[in-house]
């Protein structure tokens, strides 16, 4: 075999690597281009994206999108930061995943993600994430010579070079190692340089004896310090000239192909981006709009291309705000904020928008304007209702007693817990004019702003008719009949409400559809249970409202009130944290003040929850008479 035969080949194999160098590279830096064109890219898109690629590009291992980037590995930092501080793909030092095992070699590919610039500034926008891949050398070698179609027919041995993370010579593949073909031949060898990415890799070629055996005859010092004969020599130059007039052919077109698919995917981008889109020339008229921008707006793309953005104007914000935003852009800076927009419909809606000059290539001239915009009229509709609700919850803490109720003899306190910023669960101390207490807890069907609501009612109803009436059964009915008449049909209330005389001790009460009550003694042994005594509130005119047995409280004893949403708190096992528990933890601390023995109830119910979000308003009454 001729030398200019073993370094066409040598040539022609590096160049495939290279070749198969420059697809990788192309899609992961595709890959970024794709993520900033698309920030709202989510992940079930990203992983159908990341699947085709892999599918169609064997040789990459792996291809991923990292906001940060870290993973405390040298190779990988040092990649990641020249990627930085270049703004291009680079290839990390290699990294030896697995030392065992032959061609465990691999490199990493980083391209770095940016944000999209500010629009106070040409700065270069900062990195916010890579898109990483990642390649073995075995892989990449293997479908580069795959291309080829030979290693060299048995008369070369190959192997690729390198330096690792430390500067230290390395193999990072051997066709000899892979057993692919017999041992080469010592002392003879072609070499030939690979760059990328910031790396230089050689590739080695070296003929074996049956390679050198064949070509004794023609050429005795193969490879040696022998010179060639003229038509070998003539052979060798026509075959490198052929190689690199190959090699430019096959350059350009990868170029072609390169920019053709980054130009379909930043096309797909924009066509799939959620936010709106349209571009304009110079004068404002429009040759381009995406999908969102006809959803948002409700103008079709050919209504829209060849008019101006007029059509969006709501004359909300006035001419000099328009001359303002011409100025900036045409000046070839970007605009970003917010404008108000009128839809086909004539509702006026709230944008954040950014308007982009481009600049023509040859001449440098702005020529286009490209717009995005994004509908905040959900976000100012959630503002507003959070807004609401906050108002709405400050003025339903302010219906809680406060301050707690001082009477001789007894330790009184309450507590709640919402499961929304407002809630449908209720408590209350009502001073009667005889000098006894009503003291009450009740439970609107839900949680939210409608239960918050009936519960204010029902506080409002309540406080006028115990201010009038001292009868618990009379109270009952005239608050269930008012009560029917508001509620709708599948809405009522639950309520425990009792009368307490504190010269006697006496304890008059009624449960309207509410969970058990309970009185415990001194010892904390249960002393009676203030069991459901007729129906809810609000569901039936012939209510029934028979009140419970009366309980003379000794001293000692404590009377404990509260909602389903105690009892009924979940753990993350869905196992109910229920009655029984509860009273075992107000057993635990009867000695305590009342409102010590209110917040451990509702403590120990949070940490039955376990972190879990909780599915009621959770309340809790203490009435402990002094022992």
């Amino acid at each position: 075999m001729l030398a200019s035969d073993l370094r066409s080949d040598l040539e022609a194999h590096a160049f495939a690597v290279e070749t198969q160098l420059a697809r990788v590279v192309e899609t992961v830096a595709g890959t970024a281009a794709l993520i900033e064109a698309a920030p709202g890219l989510g992940d079930g898109d990203f992983a159908t994206y990341t699947a085709r690629m892999l599918a169609r590009l064997p040789v990459l291992e792996a291809l991923e999108w990292s906001p940060r980037g870290s993973a405390g590995e040298p190779a990988r930092e040092e990649a990641l930061q020249r990627a930085v501080e270049t703004g291009e793909v680079t290839i990390s030092d290699p990294i030896h995943a697995a030392r065992a095992e032959p061609g465990g070699w691999s490199f990493l590919l980083v391209a770095p993600v940016r944000a999209p610039p500010p629009a106070e500034t040409e700065r270069r926008p900062p990195v916010r994430g890579f898109a990483i891949g990642v390649v073995r050398f075995a892989d990449l070698i293997a479908a580069a010579f795959s291309e080829r179609a030979t290693t060299g027919g048995g008369r070369l041995a190959w192997q690729l070079a390198g330096e690792d993370a430390g500067g230290r010579g390395v193999v990072l593949w051997s066709s000899v190692t892979s057993g692919a073909v017999e041992e080469p031949r010592a002392g003879a060898s072609l070499q030939r340089t690979i760059v990328a990415g910031g790396q230089r890799w050689t590739l080695v070629a070296r003929p074996t004896d049956s390679a050198l055996r064949a070509g004794r005859s023609s050429s005795p010092a193969l490879l040696g310090a022998a010179s060639f004969s003229g038509w070998q020599l003539l052979v060798a130059l026509s075959a490198v000239l052929t190689w690199r007039g190959r090699e430019r052919q096959e350059r350009r077109r990868i170029e072609r192909e390169r920019a053709e698919q980054l130009t379909q995917r930043l096309a797909s981008a924009v066509e799939q981006t959620a936010d709106g889109v349209l571009i304009t020339d110079r004068s404002g008229v429009i040759e381009y709009v995406n999908p969102a921008f006809e959803q948002t707006t409700g103008y079709s793309r050919a209504e829209a291309v060849g008019a101006t953005p007029r059509l969006l104007r709501s004359e909300q914000q006035g001419p000099d705000f328009y001359r303002e935003l011409w100025a900036t852009i045409l000046s070839g800076k970007p605009y970003k904020g917010m404008l108000f927009n009128r839809r086909k419909s004539g509702d006026v809606f709230a944008a954040e928008q950014t308007i982009t000059p481009m600049r023509d290539a040859q001449t440098g001239e702005v020529s286009h304007f490209v717009s995005v915009l994004r509908d905040l009229t959900e976000r100012t509709r959630l503002n507003e209702q959070e807004t609401e609700l906050r108002l709405a919850a400050a003025v339903q803490q302010r219906l809680y007693p406060d301050p707690l109720p001082r009477i001789a003899g007894f330790d009184i306190a309450g507590g709640m817990v919402p499961a929304l910023t407002t809630c449908g669960d209720y408590f209350d101390f009502i001073a009667l004019p005889d000098g006894r207490l009503a003291v009450v807890v009740a439970d609107a069907c839900g949680h939210g702003v409608g239960p918050a609501l009936i519960m204010a009612v029902t506080r409002a109803y309540l406080r006028s008719l115990t201010a009038l009436r001292g009868d618990i059964e009379g109270v009952v009915r005239e608050l269930n009949r008012l009560l029917l008449a508001d509620l709708e049909a599948h809405l009522y209330v639950t309520m425990v409400l009792g009368v307490l005389d504190p010269g006697s001790g006496v304890l008059t009460w009624a449960n309207m559809g509410h969970p058990a009550g309970y009185v415990l003694d001194a010892h904390g042994a249960e002393k009676s249970r203030l069991s459901s005594t007729c129906l809810p509130l609000g569901m039936f005119a012939q209510l029934g409202a028979q009140p419970g047995r009366t309980t003379q409280l000794a001293p000692g004893d404590l009377v404990v009130l509260l909602t389903d949403g105690v009892i009924e708190t979940s753990s993350p096992e869905d196992r109910e944290f229920g009655p029984a528990a509860m009273l075992d933890v107000v057993r635990g601390c009867r000695h305590e003040t009342a409102e010590r023995i209110v917040a451990a109830v509702l403590g120990a119910a949070r940490v039955h929850a376990a972190g879990q979000a909780r599915r009621d308003d959770v309340t809790v009454v203490a009435i402990k008479r002094d022992g």
